[in-house]
């Protein structure tokens, strides 16, 4: 039994356009150190076809949206994200990788 799962996450900070946290876990996945990921903005890193979905929830459109990380091996890795917190001179983003549910068929009971 594992005693800690370290769940792959990054915290960003928007108004100062930087990250606060990734995790070991994030980093290895995506194959980027934590200075590298700081090295460019947010939006840089997300696939460009999510992109659009990624600045409407930034605008408050919505709440919460499922986007691609590029990797280093050229590829993206679906995160769900959010906006965690918001104080009046920031806003704080929580992604964490996504990951798909199967819910069983009343068949398969």
């Amino acid at each position: 039994m594992q005693n800690e799962i370290d769940t792959p996450m990054i915290i960003r900070s928007y108004k100062a356009n930087s990250f606060l946290r990734t995790n070991t876990s994030f980093n290895e996945k995506v194959g980027f150190s934590f200075d590298e990921l700081s090295a460019k903005p947010f939006v840089d890193w997300i696939i460009s076809e999510d992109q659009a979905v990624l600045l409407d929830m930034l605008d408050g459109k919505i709440e919460d949206c499922l986007i691609r990380h590029k990797t280093s091996d050229g590829q993206g890795i679906v995160l769900n994200v959010c906006i965690s917190n918001e104080r009046e001179d920031d806003r704080i983003i929580l992604a964490r990788f996504a990951t798909k549910v199967a819910h069983p068929r009343s068949s398969d009971i």
